[in-house]
């Protein structure tokens, strides 16, 4: 059975609690669900600010939904992000034709091995420690600027810029 691969991304109020969040998920994956699609992955990606306000709201909660389906679930799922109001806003892409379900499924699974294992990783590794190392002026490209101009400003350097203007200091 060759199904079409699809990613929705759909950004709820922000104000809206965990439980209602996890609800709203249970209840879109449901409309998947019975519509006969196969949901690969959900990530809640969590509060961030918008580019601009939309509906009044600058901040909004990112939801990713990755799933294979046929096209007409997409329309229906879309049909239920409109009705629910907690939705602000949602955009569905559509990722790859006639996939083979089993042999993404697969793919699907290998990735998320190797994502746990990544952030069992971080997590035996702890928070990591910088060490503060002091850079000489010719090492920072920054610093240097700025004492080329902290010259610049004691008089040195004004004589080069008058010659090339074609004037003379007095």
């Amino acid at each position: 059975m060759n199904l079409r691969e699809y990613e929705t991304l759909y950004i709820l109020k922000p104000d809206l609690p965990d439980d209602q969040v996890a609800k709203l998920n249970e209840r879109l994956t449901g409309v998947l669900g019975r519509e006969g699609a196969r949901i690969l992955r959900l990530d809640v990606w969590g509060r961030k600010k918008l580019a601009y306000e939309v509906r009044k709201n600058p901040k909004g909660l990112y939801v990713h939904l990755s799933y294979l389906s046929q096209p007409q679930v997409v329309a229906e799922f879309e049909r239920n992000l409109r009705v629910i109001e907690s939705v602000i806003k949602y955009q569905t892409i559509r990722i790859a034709d006639n996939v083979d379900v089993e042999e993404r499924l697969r793919r699907q699974e290998a990735e998320d091995r190797l994502r746990a294992a990544e952030e069992a990783r971080r997590a035996a590794e702890g928070p990591k420690v910088t060490e503060s190392i002091s850079e000489t002026s010719e090492d920072n490209p920054r610093e240097a600027r700025s004492q080329k101009t902290s010259d610049s400003e004691a008089g040195e350097g004004r004589k080069d810029e008058a010659e090339f203007e074609g004037r003379k200091e007095d």
